[in-house]
């Protein structure tokens, strides 16, 4: 699997991260029921992007999704009015392109986190049509620009969601 980037080759490491389920008050409160995330497709599946390490001038780009975090399949949704904002432009900028993809460019060695906001149109789970307008922040590390053949993407992602 060859990712190509600036006609340099890119190695993606993987590292699927368990987050803790969180069992105990599962009253089905539809309001907080549906999360947005940021999504990427690996190997066909789709993975959500928990946080991003990326060197300076790399870019790297996500999708949004919305998940059910009662059953943690995604939700068909349409998205509008979406912003990204870094909270650190001298570290990595965030915008988001014609297509609505997040995109994040890597500018100098740093730490800053990545706040999005989208208002999601789907249908719940109860078959009614419902909004959500949500803000979520992506932590994104920048290393400092390394040579075209140490080039390494890792992006650190969540459990694969089922499809």
């Amino acid at each position: 699997m060859s990712h190509k980037h600036d006609d340099e080759d890119v190695n993606i490491n993987i590292n699927i991260i368990n987050e803790p389920e969180h069992h105990g008050h599962h009253h089905h409160d539809h309001k907080h029921r549906y999360q947005l995330i940021l999504t990427t497709i690996i190997n066909n599946f789709k993975i959500q992007i928990m946080a991003t390490s990326l060197a300076a001038n790399q870019k790297t780009l996500g999708a949004l999704g919305l998940q059910d975090k009662v059953t943690s399949a995604l939700v068909t949704a349409t998205f509008s009015g979406t912003s990204a904002a870094s909270d650190n432009d001298g570290v990595a900028t965030a915008s988001v392109d014609s297509d609505g993809n997040i995109v994040v460019i890597g500018v100098a060695a740093g730490d800053c986190n990545v706040s999005i906001t989208s208002t999601a149109n789907f249908t719940n789970s109860l078959g009614q049509p419902a909004t959500s307008t949500q803000t979520i922040s992506v932590a994104v590390h920048v290393d400092a620009v390394v040579t075209a053949d140490d080039v390494q993407l890792i992006v650190t992602f969540g459990s694969p969601i089922p499809q």
